[in-house]
């Protein structure tokens, strides 16, 4: 979605420049075909349009809720957080094989994600982790973010990514797709050369 957002937000913006720049060059009179002195919309534009009035009149309100509805979801998107809905709680059934009286057992999907938080910032190079499990409760997306020391080795620290999304599955049963990690990593300190 950061894609697409992005890609839709440059749209937007490159269109808005357009029209302003076309309506300077206009009303500066740089536009070789089009009269300074005359409006872009002459009369035998706007006659039709004022012809079918009511035609008109349904066509521009379907065109604003159309844009409305756009514009809402292009903010919801915007203002969301990434990764769309949270992981739901897990819940894990006992094999009635392993014992007769099967039972199941319910672990909120917010200690999941802290408890991966935390073996994230086991590491010497991590200064703070944030997560976020998103989709399916069985093969969730995983976000990632990460601010790392000015001297972090990345490779290092994606070794240590891997393993503790390895620890993860192993010990909650749950396989996380990785799309998206992140990695801060503040300006180092200039080095003197001698």
């Amino acid at each position: 979605m950061t894609t697409g957002n992005r890609v839709l937000w440059s749209i937007i913006g490159a269109l808005l420049v357009a029209a302003g720049v076309f309506g300077v060059l206009v009303s500066q009179g740089w536009v070789s075909t089009i009269d300074r002195h005359q409006p872009i919309l002459t009369t035998g534009m706007i006659d039709p349009w004022n012809a079918h009035s009511g035609l008109a009149a349904g066509l521009t309100i379907a065109g604003g809720l159309l844009v409305a509805v756009l514009g809402f979801f292009l903010l919801r998107a915007q203002l969301r957080g990434r990764g769309g809905s949270p992981m739901r709680d897990l819940t894990l059934e006992q094999p009635p094989s392993e014992q007769p009286e099967a039972g199941r057992t319910e672990v909120a999907s917010t200690a999941l994600h802290h408890a991966l938080e935390r073996d994230l910032t086991t590491d010497r190079d991590v200064r703070r982790a944030a997560v976020r499990l998103t989709g399916p409760t069985q093969h969730p997306q995983l976000l990632v973010r990460l601010a790392v020391t000015p001297d972090a080795d990345i490779a290092h620290v994606a070794g240590h990514l891997d393993r503790a999304v390895q620890r993860f599955t192993t010990t909650s049963g749950v396989t996380p797709n990785l799309s998206d990690v992140v990695v801060r990593m503040p300006a180092r300190a200039p080095e003197r050369v001698r």
